[in-house]
């Protein structure tokens, strides 16, 4: 295509309103449209983000999409309505050259498909596993499930392609049938350099959401059996949630006798979370489904060595600067992180190692490899 510049259109109908914009996912997008400099850029959200939205990207035209949230909190009921909701903006969505979901869910990816099929660039972050082996309700597990498999279903049918955030993920898709044109772009991080604000030999961060599925309850099981062994250690977590869980959370801690050993600190600005990252020891993280691991690279920038469990994506992208144990394996989790505390010489080799890996993780690196094939999806020379 030649002449007026090319018009695209990121759909990205699914923020919760729980979490909001802080999560990997809505990161992602709005790393890669900072870089479609070139081009009239058209983002689509949910209505009760459009500022903060704005704000991330002030050359960008924010559209709102309807929503329910102020009338109900029930996560089916908004994820429902999120199918329906892009029919109100539908001149808009078509006006676009070039749609972009921000993720495989079918709110994101209905619209995109709808309006543009092959034109469609959707963007695949992990696969779910089966109902049975998720946390979390059993209800909500099988309804994600079922409708990721029709969005995939959709997206193949539609002839989309699909940019993978590891080559993991593009197998697991191959392996259900999706085999439409694809990228392998990853994700990146942006950390500011900065001095060092002295360690804290027995501090503990973790960063990310209060989910499930980031098993924020095992690692306070795991920080029981720590503490036993190492009386001084703190963990700080940030992050948040919904309030139930994290309700759940702090009565765990509770219950566990760690109310003097563990801190909550909420949802934190970056400066905040990375000065908290550098001044710690050990970064511990049991996330039991992730696609990439965005806050595992930012705490390796600030030096710090990770313990995490052995997921399969994290074997592609963090192959230094890490130790694993199995999925699940509490006391395992919690002798690992023992070790790095009572061992400063391996720590630090450690957090060296992690710090240069980290340097690769750059978002020009994959707004590069999304914004090429949009191009080449358009028409583009």
């Amino acid at each position: 295509m030649t002449g007026a510049p090319l018009r695209v259109g990121i759909v990205a109908n699914t923020i919760d309103a729980e979490y909001g914009v802080r999560t990997g996912g809505t990161l992602h997008f709005v790393e890669v449209a900072k870089r479609m400099t070139e081009w009239e850029v058209r983002v689509f959200v949910p209505s009760f983000v459009v500022g903060e939205i704005s704000a991330l990207l002030p050359k960008a035209s924010v559209v709102g999409m309807p929503s329910v949230h102020r009338i109900t909190k029930r996560r089916l009921t908004l994820y429902a309505a999120s199918l329906v909701s892009w029919i109100g903006r539908i001149r808009e969505l078509r006006s676009c050259d070039v749609l972009y979901a921000s993720s495989h869910f079918l709110g994101d990816t209905v619209p995109a498909i709808v309006v543009r099929g092959r034109r469609t660039l959707v963007v695949v972050h992990h696969i779910i596993d089966r109902p049975a082996a998720r946390s979390g309700g059993r209800v909500g597990n099988a309804i994600a499930y079922v409708t990721e498999r029709l969005s995939l279903a959709l997206v193949r049918a539609g002839g989309g392609s699909l940019a993978f955030d590891n080559s993991v993920v593009a197998a697991e898709c191959r392996k259900l049938g999706v085999r439409n044109r694809s990228v392998v772009s990853g994700n990146g991080i942006d950390v500011p350099p900065a001095a060092g604000n002295g360690r804290v030999a027995h501090d503990v961060a973790y960063v990310g959401r209060l989910s499930p599925m980031k098993a924020v309850d095992d690692l306070l099981r795991a920080w029981q059996l720590v503490v036993r062994d190492v009386p001084g250690a703190h963990l700080r977590i940030i992050g948040e949630g919904t309030a139930s869980f994290r309700n759940s959370l702090v009565a765990l801690r509770g219950e566990l006798g760690l109310d003097g050993s563990v801190t909550f600190l909420g949802r934190a600005a970056d400066d905040e979370k990375f000065a908290v990252l550098r001044a710690s020891s050990v970064f511990a993280f049991a996330s039991k489904e992730e696609g990439w691991g965005i806050a595992v690279a930012e705490a390796m920038a600030c030096g710090l060595p990770a313990v995490t469990y052995d997921l399969p994506a994290y074997r592609e992208i963090f192959t230094a600067g890490r130790v694993s144990v199995p999925v699940g394996d509490v006391a395992a989790f919690a002798r690992e992180v023992v070790a790095l505390l009572r061992d400063a010489e391996r720590r630090d080799a450690l957090g060296r190692e992690a710090q240069l890996l980290a340097t690769g993780f750059t978002w020009d690196k994959v707004a590069r490899a999304e914004i090429e094939l949009i191009r080449d999806l358009a028409g583009c020379s």
